[in-house]
C-alpha cells in the first residue's frame, strides 16, 4: 500500500486525484467515486491522508483499496 494525500476531489463530478507521499515525480493517481462508495466514504477532503493500492486504469494509474488515515 502507498501512503499519500488527496490532491483534489470534486464530489459533483465524482472523481479526484491522490499523490503518493515522498514520490519525487508527484504523479497524480486517479480516484473514482465508486472506490469511495464501496467503503461508505461520502467524500474526500483536499490534504486528507490516505492509504491506497494502485492499479492500471483506462487512462493511467488508478487508486483502489482506499483507506482513510
Amino acid at each position: 500500500m502507498y501512503e499519500g494525500y488527496v490532491e483534489s476531489y470534486n464530489a459533483q463530478k465524482g472523481y479526484g486525484y491522490l499523490v503518493i507521499e515522498n514520490d519525487p515525480s508527484k504523479e497524480k493517481i486517479f480516484i473514482h467515486q465508486s472506490a469511495l462508495e464501496r467503503l461508505n466514504i461520502p467524500s474526500l477532503i483536499v490534504g486528507q491522508s490516505v492509504l491506497f493500492e494502485v492499479a492500471p486504469g483506462r487512462k493511467g494509474p488508478q487508486a483502489v483499496a482506499l483507506q482513510l488515515m
